[in-house]
């Protein structure tokens, strides 16, 4: 589970090399990628993803099995 989790991380990570600003949108408004001060194409700076369990099985999977 965990390496299928640093998996669509680092695919995220790659994906934000795309842009030059925060991106997306969250079911509440917020960016999908936080982007740190100094992100660019060639050192990917990905602060966080907001609500990940919106966009990946991955990440929502833990949330089904917590007791």
């Amino acid at each position: 589970m965990l390496e299928e989790l640093r998996k669509t991380f680092q695919n995220w990570v790659e994906e934000s090399r795309g842009y030059s600003e925060n991106w997306g949108e969250t079911l509440n408004g917020k960016p999908r990628y936080d982007l740190e001060p100094g992100h660019c194409a060639d050192s990917p700076r990905l602060r966080r993803v907001n609500a990940p369990v919106e966009v990946s099985n991955a990440y929502f999977k833990p949330w089904q099995t917590v007791p």
